[in-house]
């Protein structure tokens, strides 16, 4: 499935996992007082594993596939860091 363009192919890797590894910490957000915690994370951990799996069998080319296990590795850590930074920075008093 892979682009015969190496750059465009990252790009989709990149944006593709952006896109879904926030949605996955948006669920985490918005469902955080429901009572069922543990079979939640259960299924969104099913579901990384699942996206993780598809996305390795679709990368022909050994680069690729470090790049997106990098980036599979990463972005569950940065995505809540830099969205608790952004949070605190906007609640930081302004000087006029």
């Amino acid at each position: 499935m892979s682009s015969s363009s190496m750059f465009w192919w990252c790009w989709f890797l990149v944006s593709n996992s952006v896109g879904f590894f926030t949605s996955i910490h948006m669920i985490y957000v918005l469902t955080w007082g429901f009572p069922l915690q543990l079979e939640l994370r259960v299924s969104m951990g099913a579901l990384a594993l699942t996206y993780y799996a598809s996305m390795v069998s679709m990368t022909s080319n050994n680069v690729l596939s470090v790049i997106f296990i990098a980036i599979y590795i990463t972005l569950p850590w940065v995505i809540p860091t830099a969205t608790a930074v952004a949070r605190n920075h906007l609640k930081w008093p302004r000087v006029a």
